[in-house]
């Protein structure tokens, strides 16, 4: 295979085959991905071992597409291409120091953001520093906890010199913009040293954040190096001075090849900084990617022209910038109105584009454009989290919480209004006019209406749960969820967001005062995501951060100044502590023209910028709409409120103002307009499918049980309320012993506990019972295996199927595939060894004649007697059955992957218990299966 046959050009080409230190500004839509998927191609022909190339990013998402690419486009040719590393600085740096963290009595446990978050918002509540509500206070811990984790990776906790921080922010702004906000600073900073104090004190009882992690990680990397020959980096831009101290001991003895963009700097509030880019220049032959794939060269003219004149910086990076692609000059429309003109520009761009973007600085932009959008009726997606739909959906879950937390009154008429509660509103006045006129004070009062019966049958059920995690789980898998699968998309997640908030504030933490749920809860939804609508509308909003990676055929940005609200001192305050120790000026002032050039960017064929006072117009570079095209547009009358299902919060204020018959005309209205169809469920099912970009046994097996527990799962990502039994947990630290006791890593297992002490000891008499005697080698332990999807199905497709080999070993010529089994079960499926057998051999290039499946039973109990010894026992997987399995494995992962979403609904034949009984009843009676 040649780097060729990946259609890389001659520029890429001469890149990937360089052998020394690289450094690659990889300029917008110039083909990064495939560089670095050619850089690993002429690492494994000069003969590198995959093992010896890391491949870090700063993602999720960028980990799971560059590994998937690695292996469709590689791993035919190259099956070991899988034991490439691709890894998240998350991931990687957690999985080499769990022993370090144990040797030095630290926790391993990573608190989550929205966790840190809390605990912050927690101290800076307690401290009283600011003279703001919760609501504001939650906001601030947001800003606060990407500062402080800024600060902390530069190390720089010294408690800070107020004119010397001044003068450092009179560096990036002048003198005027400074003055409002200059007594705010000062008063500030003698605050930050005892937030630090107080915050790390608290979550030190709980785990360590993300940057301790880091911390931690370059700490053991001091002490015990760990090399790779070839260490490749993605979006240099994305990190911060912490993680290039790791990069940079990680690849101390082999190469570095590295691809970044400064201009493209934009996350700079979480923690990323410029100033890294040095210290990878240097001793790096330096390469730029010019050749743009996505957009026509008149936009890459008019983006780059605008950046370099506005910063002065960037020339040696963009010059030879361009594209093949020929196109219109960019459109500046001189207007300030955001919702008639978006509407008019978006309808005649869908004219001649498939999609349109409409990219914004801020979330209240795009929030004014969906409520255009609602007026006139247009479909459209957008992604964020605090759209008015998913804000009314949280505070009525929340208001609920309150009742039943706190038997909070003044919640409960909120309550019952809300679409959670089934009851008319004839029945809500009746029952805020009896509070009204019989000075009701306690929720057990109203217990004698009949039409209570349903909430109070939630209530009692809530509050007579043993314990208030099983409280948690019956409200959301008995009245919460299956409520709101029935009410649409946004409403949907957004209550199955706030389960996960719930979920992980009993999974996090050890607090006993579940009032700071709702606090919690609404921290998290800062943090939590969602995309409302259909993925694939034609019109699509976007910020310029979550249009970041993305393209659009047509792009209409709507650019504003990057301005202060109140808390602006908080970040001005930490620019002046870090300007101390780094040179960050660049991100500083030439920030919001970076956001700019990203924002348009993002434009294949046609960028409209919408420009009130023609500061966006180039000459000889861009064009300027005619004004007489946006004059005397009809001017949209826009809701109060956008979505259908925001007119509940248009009629609590008529509710509990008395104008009943304005409420009940508003609901009405409602109802009709409000038909249910499964068509979103449907849909939504299409989009997760084409975002998964890999499969495992283990999610699958669900799809295999009844696939409606896939639904639940996997596509809709429910996670049941269930205290764990103990089992999992400790066949987790068998796993773990055994891999470290074959590794040479515990050579005594005397010192762990008793019960896995006698399953690693039955493990080895396992294999004495399976060799006989005879010698072997240890192939691998805990390995992970990864194939392209392609070759299991049999059809083109992109993606990955991955699993985790407990143990393999060879003898005299035959492999054994081992997989550890603390007791013996009918759920013992052998398709899942079928399964690894077929990865071993792919990857390994053994024939699966060779290749025997076994199961190890270390931790039997044949005598029911207490006190009983613990045995063992081996069983192997008939290969009569290989080839039989593994076609009805692959008829399932083919309608996993290709089916109708209609096969997601269907239940399997023998349905075992499941924690979402009623929402599955719920959906066979929407799906007219039961009265």
């Amino acid at each position: 295979m040649e780097l060729t046959d990946l259609k890389l050009d001659e520029k890429k080409r001469e890149i990937a085959n360089y052998e020394g230190n690289t450094f690659v500004v990889g300029n917008p839509g110039t083909g990064k991905t495939m560089l670095i998927v050619g850089k690993v191609l002429a690492l494994l022909k000069k003969g590198t071992k995959p093992e010896e190339i890391l491949c870090m990013t700063f993602t999720n998402k960028a980990t799971e597409e560059l590994r998937t690419r690695l292996i469709d486009k590689l791993g035919k040719e190259y099956p070991k291409v899988s034991e490439v590393k691709v890894e998240t600085f998350h991931s990687f740096g957690l999985e080499n120091i769990k022993e370090y963290l144990d040797q030095k009595g630290q926790s391993k446990k990573i608190l989550k953001e929205s966790m840190s978050r809390f605990l912050l918002y927690k101290c800076i509540k307690r401290l009283e520093i600011f003279d703001y509500s919760d609501a504001y206070l939650v906001k601030i811990a947001g800003v606060l906890s990407g500062r402080l984790a800024y600060l902390k990776s530069f190390s720089e906790q010294e408690a800070p010199d107020a004119e010397e921080i001044l003068e450092n922010i009179l560096k990036f702004t002048d003198e005027k913009k400074l003055k409002p906000q200059k007594e705010k600073i000062v008063a500030f900073l003698p605050h930050i040293p005892r937030i630090l104090e107080e915050y790390e004190n608290e979550k030190s009882k709980y785990g360590i954040d993300y940057t301790d992690m880091l911390l931690h990680f370059r700490e053991y990397l001091e002490k015990h190096p760990m090399h790779f020959e070839q260490v490749i980096v993605d979006e240099l831009q994305d990190s911060n001075e912490l993680q290039a101290d790791i990069i940079l001991k990680l690849s101390e003895k082999g190469t570095r090849f590295v691809v970044g963009d400064r201009k493209q700097s934009i996350f700079r509030f979480q923690g990323a900084s410029i100033s890294t880019f040095n210290r990878f220049e240097e001793n790096a032959k330096h390469f730029s990617l010019v050749k743009n794939y996505r957009s026509t060269d008149q936009i890459l003219q008019y983006a780059k022209t605008y950046l370099m004149g506005k910063t002065g910086e960037y020339r040696e990076d963009l010059e030879e910038l361009g594209s093949e692609r020929e196109g219109d000059l960019p459109v500046i429309a001189r207007t300030a109105e955001t919702g008639a003109a978006v509407i008019h520009l978006i309808n005649n761009s869908l004219s001649h584009s498939s999609e349109v973007a409409v990219i914004a600085r801020k979330n209240q932009q795009l929030m004014d454009v969906a409520e255009a959008l609602d007026a006139v009726g247009e479909e459209y997606s957008i992604t964020g989290s605090n759209d008015a739909t998913s804000e009314y959906i949280k505070e009525s879950v929340l208001s609920l919480f309150d009742v039943l937390l706190k038997k909070d009154m003044n919640a409960l008429i909120r309550v019952l209004a809300s679409p959670f509660v089934n009851l008319s509103f004839n029945e809500v006045i009746e029952v805020k006019d009896y509070i009204a006129e019989n000075n009701i004070s306690s929720i057990e009062e109203l217990r004698s209406f009949p039409s209570l019966k349903h909430f109070f049958e939630l209530y009692d059920s809530f509050n007579s749960s043993s314990g208030m995690y099983k409280s948690f789980g019956v409200l959301f898998n008995t009245y919460l969820l299956p409520c709101a699968i029935t009410l649409g998309k946004e409403q949907f997640l957004t209550v199955n967001s706030i389960y996960s908030a719930v979920s992980e504030f009993f999974e996090e933490s050890i607090i006993e005062d579940y009032s700071d749920i709702s606090e919690y809860v609404r921290i998290a939804s800062e943090v939590f995501e969602m995309i409302i609508g259909k993925e694939e509308s034609r019109i699509q909003l976007f910020t310029v951060h979550s249009a970041k990676g993305k393209e659009f055929d047509t792009v209409i940005y709507l650019p504003s100044k990057v301005s202060g609200g109140k808390i602006s001192f908080v970040d001005w305050a930490f620019e002046g502590i870090i300007l101390q120790k780094y040179n960050i000026l660049d991100d500083l002032v030439n920030e919001e023209y970076k956001l700019d050039f990203v924002a348009m960017t993002r434009a294949k064929k046609e960028l409209i910028v919408l420009d009130s006072k023609s500061k966006y117009y180039v000459e000889g570079v861009s064009s300027l709409l005619p004004d007489s095209e946006l004059k005397g547009l009809e001017t949209i009358d826009i809701e109060g409120t956008s979505a259908l299902f925001n007119r509940y919060s248009q009629i609590m204020p008529l509710l509990e103002s008395c104008k009943y018959s304005a409420a009940i005309s508003a609901i009405k209205e409602l109802e009709m307009e409000r038909p249910f169809s499964l068509s979103w469920l449907l849909d939504y099912i299409t989009e997760r499918r084409r975002e998964t970009r890999s499969y495992s046994f283990s999610k699958i097996k669900p799809f295999l049980d009844c696939p409606r527990k896939y639904l639940f799962e996997q596509i809709l990502g429910l996670r049941p309320f269930e205290e764990s039994s103990g089992a999992r947990e400790f066949g987790s630290a068998v796993h773990k012993a055994l891999e470290a006791h074959v590794n040479g890593k515990l050579p005594d297992v005397s010192v762990l506990e008793p019960e896995v002490q006698i399953a690693v000891e039955n493990a080895y008499k396992c294999e004495d019972k399976l060799l006989k005697g005879k010698p072997f080698n240890v192939v691998g332990v805990e390995k992970f295996y990864e194939i392209p999807l392609k070759s299991l199905i049999g059809k083109e497709c992109q993606g990955t199927f991955r699993g985790v080999l407990d143990k393999v070993i060879s003898s005299e010529g035959k492999h054994y595939v081992i997989d550890y089994k603390t007791s013996k079960s009918k759920n013992d499926i052998p398709l899942q060894l079928h399964l690894y057998r077929y990865m071993y051999s792919t990857v390994s290039e053994v024939p699966p004649e060779d290749v025997s499946p076994v199961f190890y039973y270390v931790y039997l109990l044949e005598n029911p007697i207490v006190g009983s010894e613990r045995t063992f026992d081996i069983k192997k997987v008939r290969d009569s059955q290989y080839a039989e399995k593994l076609d009805e494995f692959r008829k399932n992962l083919d309608k996993i992957v290709f089916g109708e979403p209609m096969c997601f609904l269907e239940k399997g034949e023998k349905c075992d218990y499941c924690p979402f009984e009623i929402l599955c009843e719920r959906l066979d009676h929407e799906l007219g299966g039961k009265d």
